[in-house]
């Protein structure tokens, strides 16, 4: 049984912020099953996915669960199987305002893997480390049409009046928990 997150990218994430309630666990939860449905890859038990995932912290701490798909060596083989790989880390808040970039790099809005957390995350670090190498902190990715997506690594959401907007879904983001 080969690891196709290793070889093909075929693997899934979610991160998220510890303590969090049962709600939000929920959510991050259905996005995974979600997406583990879509790429036919197995997907544990909400059950077991809450074990792996609910620690005592004494201090704000990044969690980041991630599903291995295993299964054929072909390419266009499937899973069968998965395994899991969780770490955890201390969260750094950022302080005050950051700096952002437009992206140089396009993502198309039909690209069906944008609205996925996948372990294929290369686009997004292209993307990250362009925008770093330019002084900035991320860069905002636009799509064929434009539109404005999201960064590589956060859903944006703009403030007019008293109401809070994202983009649309339409556009190819990865939409939040």
């Amino acid at each position: 049984m080969m690891n196709r997150t290793l070889l093909y990218g075929e693997g899934l994430f979610e991160t998220m912020k510890l303590p969090i309630s049962e709600k939000r666990l929920r959510l991050h939860y259905e996005r995974l099953k979600s997406s583990a449905e879509f790429f036919g890859i197995p997907c544990p038990s909400y059950e077991e996915f809450k074990k792996d995932c609910t620690i005592e912290v004494k201090e704000q701490t990044y969690l980041k669960f991630c599903l291995i798909a295993k299964g054929e060596s072909y390419y266009g083989g499937k899973a069968n199987d998965y395994g899991k790989l969780i770490l955890v880390k201390r969260f750094k808040p950022l302080n005050g305002s950051v700096k952002l970039t437009i992206s140089p790099y396009r993502r198309h809005s039909a690209d069906p893997t944008c609205r996925h957390k996948t372990t294929n995350y290369l686009f997004n670090v292209v993307v990250k480390r362009q925008a770093m190498e330019e002084g900035f902190y991320d860069g905002i990715i636009v799509n064929e049409r434009d539109e404005v997506c999201e960064t590589s690594s956060a859903n944006l959401l703009f403030l007019k009046g008293n109401t809070l907007y994202t983009p649309a879904k339409e556009s190819g983001i990865l939409e939040g928990t």
